[in-house]
Protein backbone atom coordinates (compact mmCIF):
# COMPACT_ATOMS: atom_id res chain seq x y z
CA UNK A 1 0.00 0.00 0.00
CA UNK A 2 3.29 1.86 0.63
CA UNK A 3 4.18 2.21 -3.19
CA UNK A 4 0.56 2.79 -4.42
CA UNK A 5 0.60 5.65 -1.76
CA UNK A 6 3.89 7.33 -3.18
CA UNK A 7 3.14 6.55 -6.71
CA UNK A 8 0.08 8.68 -6.31
CA UNK A 9 1.74 11.16 -4.70
CA UNK A 10 4.23 11.39 -7.73
CA UNK A 11 1.80 11.01 -10.34
CA UNK A 12 -0.31 14.24 -7.97
CA UNK A 13 2.76 16.51 -8.00
CA UNK A 14 3.52 15.66 -11.31
CA UNK A 15 0.10 16.92 -12.60
CA UNK A 16 0.30 20.15 -10.53
CA UNK A 17 3.24 20.97 -11.69
CA UNK A 18 1.66 20.65 -15.72
CA UNK A 19 -1.20 22.69 -14.37
CA UNK A 20 1.07 25.59 -13.03
CA UNK A 21 2.88 25.05 -16.57
CA UNK A 22 0.06 25.10 -18.64
CA UNK A 23 -1.53 28.56 -17.19
CA UNK A 24 1.95 29.96 -17.24
CA UNK A 25 2.30 29.18 -21.42
CA UNK A 26 -2.06 30.37 -21.67
CA UNK A 27 -1.01 33.37 -19.63
CA UNK A 28 2.22 34.47 -21.87
CA UNK A 29 0.13 33.43 -24.79
CA UNK A 30 -2.94 35.85 -23.46
CA UNK A 31 -0.41 39.00 -22.49
CA UNK A 32 -0.61 40.50 -25.53
CA UNK A 33 -4.71 41.02 -25.91
CA UNK A 34 -4.74 41.92 -21.71
CA UNK A 35 -4.15 45.88 -22.27
CA UNK A 36 -1.64 48.70 -23.10
CA UNK A 37 1.13 47.72 -21.26
CA UNK A 38 0.82 44.29 -22.72
CA UNK A 39 -0.83 42.77 -19.98
CA UNK A 40 2.31 42.70 -17.45
CA UNK A 41 0.48 44.53 -14.72
CA UNK A 42 -2.34 42.19 -15.15
CA UNK A 43 -0.27 39.45 -14.77
CA UNK A 44 -0.22 38.76 -10.93
CA UNK A 45 -3.70 39.70 -10.63
CA UNK A 46 -4.80 37.02 -13.33
CA UNK A 47 -2.15 34.14 -11.28
CA UNK A 48 -3.73 34.81 -8.04
CA UNK A 49 -7.15 33.80 -9.28
CA UNK A 50 -5.85 30.55 -10.64
CA UNK A 51 -3.87 29.75 -6.99
CA UNK A 52 -7.04 31.09 -5.64
CA UNK A 53 -9.13 28.42 -7.42
CA UNK A 54 -6.81 25.53 -7.16
CA UNK A 55 -7.14 26.30 -3.04
CA UNK A 56 -10.58 26.00 -3.56
CA UNK A 57 -10.34 22.55 -5.44
CA UNK A 58 -8.05 21.72 -2.84
CA UNK A 59 -11.12 22.48 0.11
CA UNK A 60 -12.96 19.72 -1.90
CA UNK A 61 -10.23 17.17 -1.51
CA UNK A 62 -10.50 18.12 2.32
CA UNK A 63 -14.30 17.48 1.66
CA UNK A 64 -13.95 14.51 0.26
CA UNK A 65 -11.61 13.21 2.87
CA UNK A 66 -14.03 14.41 5.54
CA UNK A 67 -17.07 12.16 4.23
CA UNK A 68 -14.66 9.39 3.20
CA UNK A 69 -13.71 9.29 6.97
CA UNK A 70 -17.47 9.54 8.32
CA UNK A 71 -19.46 7.04 6.39
CA UNK A 72 -15.82 4.90 6.95
CA UNK A 73 -15.62 4.22 2.90
CA UNK A 74 -12.69 1.60 2.09
CA UNK A 75 -9.74 2.93 0.41
CA UNK A 76 -10.41 0.68 -1.75
CA UNK A 77 -14.06 1.92 -3.04
CA UNK A 78 -12.91 5.23 -3.12
CA UNK A 79 -12.39 5.90 -6.43
CA UNK A 80 -15.20 4.09 -7.43
CA UNK A 81 -17.35 5.80 -5.41
CA UNK A 82 -15.52 9.49 -6.66
CA UNK A 83 -16.61 8.50 -10.44
CA UNK A 84 -20.93 7.78 -8.62
CA UNK A 85 -20.81 10.93 -7.18
CA UNK A 86 -19.08 12.68 -9.92
CA UNK A 87 -21.61 11.32 -12.97
CA UNK A 88 -24.05 11.75 -10.19
CA UNK A 89 -23.43 15.51 -10.07
CA UNK A 90 -23.61 15.57 -13.25
CA UNK A 91 -26.96 14.16 -13.78
CA UNK A 92 -28.78 16.54 -11.39
CA UNK A 93 -26.76 19.57 -12.98
CA UNK A 94 -28.08 18.40 -16.55
CA UNK A 95 -31.56 17.76 -14.64
CA UNK A 96 -31.97 20.90 -13.23
CA UNK A 97 -30.24 23.08 -16.24
CA UNK A 98 -33.19 21.16 -18.56
CA UNK A 99 -35.97 21.72 -16.15
CA UNK A 100 -35.26 25.61 -15.69
CA UNK A 101 -34.68 25.43 -19.86
CA UNK A 102 -38.90 24.23 -19.75
CA UNK A 103 -39.82 26.47 -17.23
CA UNK A 104 -38.20 29.61 -19.19
CA UNK A 105 -39.92 28.36 -22.36
CA UNK A 106 -43.33 27.82 -21.35
CA UNK A 107 -42.91 30.90 -18.43
CA UNK A 108 -41.20 33.67 -20.14
CA UNK A 109 -42.08 36.05 -17.00
CA UNK A 110 -39.79 34.23 -14.71
CA UNK A 111 -36.77 36.14 -16.77
CA UNK A 112 -38.29 38.96 -16.40
CA UNK A 113 -38.53 38.20 -13.03
CA UNK A 114 -34.99 37.74 -12.71
CA UNK A 115 -33.72 40.38 -15.38
CA UNK A 116 -35.79 42.76 -12.64
CA UNK A 117 -33.49 41.69 -9.85
CA UNK A 118 -30.65 41.53 -11.61
CA UNK A 119 -31.39 45.66 -12.49
CA UNK A 120 -32.56 46.16 -8.67
CA UNK A 121 -28.79 44.90 -7.58
CA UNK A 122 -27.28 47.28 -10.70
CA UNK A 123 -28.85 49.81 -9.18
CA UNK A 124 -27.89 49.00 -6.00
CA UNK A 125 -24.34 48.83 -6.87
CA UNK A 126 -23.84 52.16 -9.02
CA UNK A 127 -25.86 53.87 -5.54
CA UNK A 128 -23.47 53.12 -3.53
CA UNK A 129 -20.82 55.83 -2.36
CA UNK A 130 -17.85 53.39 -2.82
CA UNK A 131 -16.42 53.11 0.42
CA UNK A 132 -14.26 50.36 0.52
CA UNK A 133 -13.32 49.26 3.54
CA UNK A 134 -9.96 47.37 2.04
CA UNK A 135 -8.73 50.68 1.51
CA UNK A 136 -7.85 51.81 4.67
CA UNK A 137 -4.35 51.19 4.69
Amino acid sequence: MKRTYYSALRRTGFAVFLAHAYAWLMLKGMLPWMGDDGGTSKVPEWYTCYLIEESLSLDNLFAFYLVFRFFKVPVESQNRVLQWGIAGAIIMRATVIGAGAIVIRRFHFVLLFFAGILVYQGIKIMRCDNDDDDDDD
